[in-house]
């Protein structure tokens, strides 16, 4: 991990194992992801500045918070 950010060490073909993922899909994302300016890629891997992980990290915390109050298990 680098001082200023977040670096995925892991390869597409482990990611795609672990998401469930074909490796063709979690390219398309990552794309699109970096298209959108959300990672980065260095030297071939995914890369989140620390501005870029806080944010995707207070989406995730979002996310999640939406899907459990729509299911019914928050008020």
């Amino acid at each position: 991990e680098a001082a200023d950010g977040v670096t995925i060490r892991q390869t597409r073909q482990q990611m795609s194992e672990e998401l469930g993922l074909t490796i063709k899909t979690l390219n398309r994302t990552i794309s699109a992801l970096k298209g959108d300016g959300i990672i980065d890629i260095c030297k071939g891997k995914v890369f989140l500045s620390a501005q870029q992980f806080v944010k995707v990290n207070d989406s995730a915390d979002e996310y999640v918070k939406h899907n459990r109050q729509k299911q019914g298990s928050l008020p």
